[in-house]
């Protein structure tokens, strides 16, 4: 069932309506959703940082205008992530 842990019941109202409710989010685990959009999110930083189309115009140039702009992107969400440490 993945890594949610299952409620024993959900309440609303004093009426337990867990059969109703959690099947509602399976499809979004078995469809790979969630990774979708985090996909769809990356794409629309990039483009709102870096513009919407290429400033190269041929596709050797191109490719290398897209991996340094990703190592770019890439550093700039390095910076804003706290460091964790277990204490």
């Amino acid at each position: 069932m993945g890594w949610w842990p299952q409620p024993t019941a959900l309440l609303v109202g004093g009426l337990d309506i867990t059969e109703k409710v959690l099947p509602a989010f399976e499809p979004r685990r078995e469809t790979g959703y969630n990774l979708r959009s985090y996909v769809e999110l990356a794409m629309q930083r990039y483009k709102r940082i870096f513009g919407n189309t290429m400033k190269a115009r041929a596709l050797p140039q191109q490719n290398t205008e897209a991996r340094i702009s990703a190592s770019a992107l890439n550093s700039m969400t390095n910076l804003g992530m706290p460091i964790s440490v277990k204490v």
